[in-house]
């Protein structure tokens, strides 16, 4: 399948699974497990949110995870601090 058509279907996927949803954890968790379903070269797929000045672990699936994470120290809170993506290969 071409990127395009994958990522295309992806999105409609995802839209259609979470269609009407308003619980903010309910969507976290769905979108998390359709995309760890989804893309074959990933061990962990999930989101952290913001507290204060610290990432707290939130829904995910994947390989353990730290739970807390000060922004500034290390890739994810890198991404935060600098308000960009990190790109891990």
């Amino acid at each position: 399948m071409i990127k395009e058509q994958f990522y295309a279907e992806l999105k409609r996927d995802l839209s259609t699974l979470l269609d009407g949803e308003t619980n903010f954890i309910a969507v976290l968790s769905n979108a998390s497990t359709l995309l760890n379903q989804r893309i074959d070269s990933v061990n962990w797929v999930g989101f952290y949110l913001i507290d204060g000045n610290q990432l707290v672990l939130g829904p995910f699936q994947g390989k353990i995870a730290c739970v807390h994470i000060t922004v500034g120290k290390g890739v994810c809170d890198t991404d935060v601090a600098e308000n960009r993506l990190q790109l891990g290969r």
